[in-house]
């Protein structure tokens, strides 16, 4: 699979580009069908990919997270049950 984001081929199954983590797949927020990337409605239900979410869908993981946080200065906090995350600058516990 073509990354549309950097142009690398993929291994068929990966969910996210071996090159620029970019997500491979959107799922659809209504119907739960795999669609590709800067697809704007769902081939299976025809439901508006970023507009049924409110905002653009992005998958990220938690190591993504983490890099891209981790490169800005910032570090999670949190109950680590998911409820609320937040991202302070490194050194702020408070």
């Amino acid at each position: 699979m073509r990354c549309s984001k950097c142009g690398r081929d993929n291994r068929e199954g990966r969910k996210f580009c071996a090159t620029c983590d970019a997500p491979l797949t959107v799922t659809c927020p209504k119907c739960d069908a795999t669609n590709q990337p800067g697809e704007k409605f769902c081939g299976e239900c025809g439901a508006g990919l970023a507009e049924a979410a409110g905002t653009e869908s992005v998958e990220v993981t938690h190591g993504r997270l983490v890099r891209e946080l981790g490169a800005r200065g910032l570090m999670i906090t949190g109950n680590g049950l998911g409820s609320r995350v937040l991202a302070r600058p490194f050194g702020s516990l408070s």
